[in-house]
């Protein structure tokens, strides 16, 4: 999902929400690989990246 925030000229990036929120933007994939912040704006993308199991341990 993308926030908008028109005062301070941010964006934000997030993983969808389990219910529909207003004022949010949700793209499908192809709008967001064609998908740039307006001149100016800053963008922060806070979705978390997904851990895969068993990345954490050392091997041996």
């Amino acid at each position: 999902m993308v926030v908008f925030q028109y005062a301070t000229s941010s964006i934000w990036v997030d993983h969808l929400a389990d219910e529909r929120q207003p004022n949010v933007y949700e793209f499908c994939a192809t709008h967001w690989q064609r998908f740039q912040p307006p001149s100016g704006w800053s963008m922060d993308d806070r979705r978390r990246a997904e851990v895969l199991p068993f990345v954490h341990r050392l091997a041996g």
